[in-house]
């Protein structure tokens, strides 16, 4: 005939953190009937959760594990300035040169990050105030995305096309990233051809 059993019931889970991966589960560990824990990470930086249910019969179940990162983020940059050339881009809206002598600069106001993280700036610029996002094509309208360590200011002058255009710029610290700044915007101008053809007559 068919066999049958009957599971047992878990009588609590036990769970882990540690810096390293554990594969097996131990009494040692911390214990709850409930479903959720408090506990306490030491250090900012990479850990591992580990969590295993146990039934009445003593038997552990399989151990799964979740990396988790103890980490602030960096503050969103731009919050009190976006400038290209020197010129508000936040509150007003400036004339560039599609065709530059030399390259625009981008600055913002910069992040700060509790963690004393380095961090790197990540600036798009599109077409559309809403960088695609409302036409249902994620970054259809981005035409430049620069990433920049080091520095708060970026040189960018590859523009292909004249018009409106929109900026926007968050930080990371290699664990997670920022908010997107507020959205600036600046006119691409392309100026009138030369004259052609001068002639000069003589009366």
């Amino acid at each position: 005939g068919a066999a049958s059993f009957r599971p047992l019931p878990i009588v609590g889970y036990y769970y882990h953190v540690s810096p390293l991966p554990s594969a097996q589960p131990l009494t040692s560990w911390d214990q709850t009937t409930d479903t959720t824990a408090t506990m306490s990470i030491p250090t900012r930086g990479k850990w591992f959760f580990a969590v295993a249910a146990r039934n009445s019969a003593g038997y552990f179940g399989p151990t799964r594990t979740y990396e988790v990162w103890y980490n602030h983020p960096p503050t969103t940059p731009g919050s009190t300035f976006m400038t290209i050339n020197g010129q508000d881009t936040l509150l007003a809206r400036p004339l560039v040169a599609l065709y530059p002598s030399s390259p625009h600069v981008f600055s913002w106001a910069t992040s700060t990050d509790a963690d004393s993280d380095a961090l790197t700036y990540q600036i798009q610029i599109a077409t559309q105030s809403d960088f695609g996002l409302i036409s249902g094509t994620p970054d259809s309208s981005i035409v430049a995305s620069v990433q920049i360590t080091g520095a708060t200011t970026a040189n960018w002058s590859n523009f292909t096309e004249s018009g409106t255009h929109f900026w926007r710029i968050r930080a990371t610290d290699g664990k997670q990233f920022s908010s997107w700044s507020g959205v600036g915007s600046f006119i691409v101008n392309q100026p009138p051809n030369r004259p052609q053809g001068l002639v000069i007559r003589q009366r």
